[in-house]
């Protein structure tokens, strides 16, 4: 039925179709290509090479935590790959609107086209969201005028968690699985997608990175906090921040804001309101109540497993709770392979601290008084 829908648009003028995406009126401006950027970012050589070496796969998966520069990397290899000329590069910034499957591949085929790439009547079923329902006809149809493209093709897909849905997530699967070597998806979000990656990196076809892989270098965080910060303090900073890129930006701002001296880094920490800000904006805020006082009563361990979180808080959940949490692996960092031990990134430890000390007279002795056990 799907392509029975499209085929009714034949008659309309290829002309009418080649418009900007600010001419659909659904599609906000600006989904079609990477956002702005107006902060200085370092060059992600070595990443960008693993991105370049995995376009014969699949798929490729980016999941971090807020802040490490999933988007700037895309952005980079979004802008080589158009440099290059050598394949379609499609980019789809998505949001939570984008979980109802129509909208979700409407705003697909849209991103195709303008790379270049002929859909044919598709195009205009989409600007008109006249996407059949069933979903099944209009991705066979886009499937093919992805294979007959003179081009590989690379679709970009950027918080990808704000619009995961089951319907979307069949849609990723029937693209990877269909693809035929003319496609590489990249999915790129803060949790890891729902839909069967395990299945698919287990037969190879999978570029996995998380936050240990875009953790910046020591000369990487040069490139953002310039070059009148000595190299001890660039030491320092980064051993403090980890590679956290956000961090860095806002360890450069702190600077400029306070007309303070780079020596003055030293004194950078999970306490200083650019990150105060940053962390209770975007990391704490939308977690449950249970989980924010779970990161709270354990922020004072400089180690932990679920049972010392158990003893410390009084509690018997600590285990189910930090599962929960796994998506906070570079803030609150797995110890082992196992998952059993767990630390602290220093930042969040000291905003967490900050925050536990505000609270109600008592609370901190209680706990010092558990762990001490």
């Amino acid at each position: 039925m799907g392509m029975d829908r499209v085929v009714d648009f034949r008659a309309i003028q290829a002309s009418s179709v080649r418009n900007s995406d600010t001419d659909c009126g659904w599609l906000l401006v600006g989904k079609l290509a990477p956002p702005p950027q107006r902060v200085t970012a370092a060059r992600r050589t070595a990443l960008l090479a693993r991105l370049d070496g995995a376009l014969s796969l699949a798929l490729s998966v980016l999941i971090s935590p807020p802040g490490f520069g999933k988007t700037t990397l895309l952005t980079q290899w979004w802008q080589d790959l158009q440099q290059k000329g050598e394949v379609a590069a499609c980019w789809l910034s998505l949001d939570e609107v984008d979980a109802e499957a129509t909208r979700f591949l409407a705003g697909l085929i849209l991103a195709v086209a303008r790379a270049g790439v002929e859909v044919g009547p598709l195009e205009i079923a989409a600007r008109q969201q006249s996407i059949d329902a069933s979903l099944r006809s209009t991705l066979a149809a886009l499937l093919t005028s992805i294979r007959q493209s003179h081009k590989r093709v690379v679709i970009i897909l950027d918080d990808y968690h704000r619009a995961r849905s089951p319907a979307v997530d069949e849609v990723i699967e029937t693209l990877v699985e269909h693809g035929q070597g003319a496609l590489h998806v990249v999915v790129s979000g803060r949790y890891r997608p729902t839909f069967h990656v395990s299945a698919l990196s287990a037969r190879g076809i999978v570029l996995f990175l998380d936050a240990s892989d875009l953790a910046l270098s020591e000369a990487e965080s040069s490139e953002i906090v310039g070059p009148d910060v000595s190299h001890a303090d660039l030491t320092v900073l980064h051993a403090r921040t980890e590679g956290w890129a956000v961090a860095l930006q806002l360890a450069r701002l702190w600077l400029e804001r306070g007309h303070r001296t780079p020596e003055s880094l030293r004194d950078f920490s999970g306490r200083t309101a650019e990150m105060t800000e940053y962390l209770a904006e975007q990391i704490v805020q939308d977690l449950p109540n249970d989980l924010r006082e779970f990161l709270l009563e354990t922020s004072l361990l400089d180690r932990f497993n679920s049972d010392l979180a158990n003893a410390v808080r009084g509690r018997n959940d600590s285990a189910g709770l930090l599962e929960r949490l796994s998506s906070l692996d570079a803030l609150l960092v797995p110890l082992d392979g196992n998952r059993d031990w767990y630390r602290f990134h220093s930042l969040f430890a000291d905003f967490l601290t900050q925050r536990l000390h505000r609270g109600p007279p008592g609370r901190v002795a209680d706990l010092h008084s558990r762990a001490a056990w």
